[in-house]
């Protein structure tokens, strides 16, 4: 599948609309938010089990909360592992408002899809969306999350993340890589195909890149405010500035952009 270049996530989301129903309850605990009034959580875990088809793709489409994203050796299929949490000022409350939370989970003919559905967060109440997802480690994966940290490791395809405030970890991928962060860092070990892309940027924060010492591909990157290392790579043809750097690794069949608005950029050879 091709991607454009990483854009950085809207703060405003489509609404999901569901008839899921929800599942049962299975913790309520104090939360102490600090100015003496206490909160209470409700919790709910989730598991849904779904077996590959012609699917080729895993899909997460999610607000606020985490998601982890493992390939498995072995796994032919997708478990998805889902924790809603709300916090109110009452259980009542806190529970009534976890029946408005849903995690969809659906097949299409390419792709396996989880999704946050939520109504509007008020000022009394937080929701908050956990995913840890299984997949075979060819299986592809994009990920869209408003605020929360992602991880995906362990997977042998191509991987995209939008995430708008929040840290990225990518470990362990053999595939091209695209990623864009409004505000975070994003921590990248991949092995980088000839002819596959890794394409990353931030508004605010740092990107960390480790790819093999072999890796064959054009180097690009540029911050507006920060700095730019590179370490254990030979860089051909380099051109260079206090805020930009390009050149070729190896034959540069394939292509490495990397931007920051603040902050700054480091490439490791491994």
């Amino acid at each position: 599948m091709s991607r454009p270049s990483p854009r950085i996530v809207a703060t405003a989301f489509l609404t999901w609309v569901t008839t899921l129903a929800s599942g049962c309850v299975i913790g309520v605990l104090d939360v102490d938010d600090g100015d003496s009034l206490t909160r209470v959580e409700v919790l709910d875990h989730q598991v849904f089990s779904l077996d590959l088809e012609t699917q080729s793709l895993l899909q997460v489409v999610a607000l606020n909360g985490s998601v982890r994203v493992q390939g498995v050796a072995g796994a032919e299929g997708v478990t998805v592992n889902a924790t809603r949490r709300v916090q109110a000022r009452t259980r009542a409350q806190a529970e009534d408002h976890l029946y408005s939370l849903r995690v969809l989970v659906s097949k299409s003919a390419n792709a396996i899809l989880a999704e946050t559905s939520q109504p509007s967060s008020g000022s009394d109440v937080t929701y908050v969306v956990e995913y840890d997802i299984l997949v075979p480690p060819d299986l592809e994966v994009d990920i869209v999350q408003a605020n929360g940290e992602i991880r995906v490791e362990d997977v042998g395809a191509d991987v995209w993340v939008e995430n708008g405030n929040g840290n990225v970890t990518l470990d362990h991928i053999v595939g091209g890589v695209w990623v864009a962060v409004a505000n975070g860092e994003v921590n990248t070990d991949v092995f980088l195909p000839r002819g596959k892309t890794v394409d990353q940027a931030v508004g605010n924060g740092s990107i960390n890149l480790k790819v093999q010492r072999e890796v064959s591909a054009e180097l690009s990157a540029q911050v507006g405010n920060g700095t730019i290392s590179i370490f254990g790579l030979t860089v051909h043809a380099q051109i260079g500035s206090p805020h930009a750097l390009s050149g070729l690794l190896g034959g540069g069949d394939g292509f490495i952009g990397l931007s920051v608005g603040n902050g700054w950029i480091q490439v490791q050879g491994t």
